[in-house]
């Protein structure tokens, strides 16, 4: 996986956050995590086809805190301290778990259940974020439900404990390979 990818990024948001020691607001938060952007940087190709290296700006970085939030793994934008989940998650065996049970408590309040997302999953021919976003409809962007798919089908996967492992063929199941099962 990617240092880039968002998984680490909350990861580097709940560590940073935990260890604190002043009450801080989102803006101090992203000041203190865009000094070391380890996590936090995104790569571009120019014209002459060479890749580099350029640190998020301190938007993208207040994004990802407010969806530490939006978690419950972050009190608030005017505190942001760990909340109880938060500390848990700072554990390192228990992250991939709250981690897990925070996004699927942020989909069931919006009415996506992990029921909707498994029965949605199994009746798509093609399951991929996309159609399982038009399929289920969900009130939130087509970003946070792609992130939040992303993140639960690599939370628990070292452990064996993800609870979309039982999908991830179905799920990455390619176009060509679902037609030439077809015509099997």
């Amino acid at each position: 996986m990617k240092n880039t990818s968002i998984y680490n990024k909350i990861r580097e948001i709940v560590f940073v956050t935990g260890n604190l020691n002043t009450r801080t607001k989102i803006n101090g938060l992203a000041e203190i995590i865009s000094s070391k952007p380890e996590f936090f940087i995104y790569y571009r190709r120019n014209d002459r086809g060479v890749v580099s290296e350029f640190p998020c700006h301190s938007s993208t970085i207040r994004q990802k805190i407010r969806f530490c939030i939006a978690l419950g793994l972050i009190e608030n934008e005017d505190d942001c301290r760990l909340t109880e989940f938060g500390r848990e998650a700072q554990i390192e065996e228990k992250f991939d778990f709250v981690l897990q049970q925070r996004i699927l408590e942020f989909l069931d309040k919006r009415g996506v259940t992990w029921d909707s997302i498994k029965k949605s999953i199994e009746s798509i021919p093609l399951p991929s974020p996309i159609n399982l976003y038009k399929n289920i409809k969900p009130p939130i962007s087509f970003e946070v439900f792609r992130s939040c798919m992303y993140l639960l089908s690599i939370c628990g996967e070292n452990n064996e404990e993800n609870i979309l492992e039982h999908f991830q063929q179905k799920l990455y199941l390619t176009r060509d390979k679902y037609e030439s099962a077809i015509k099997a």
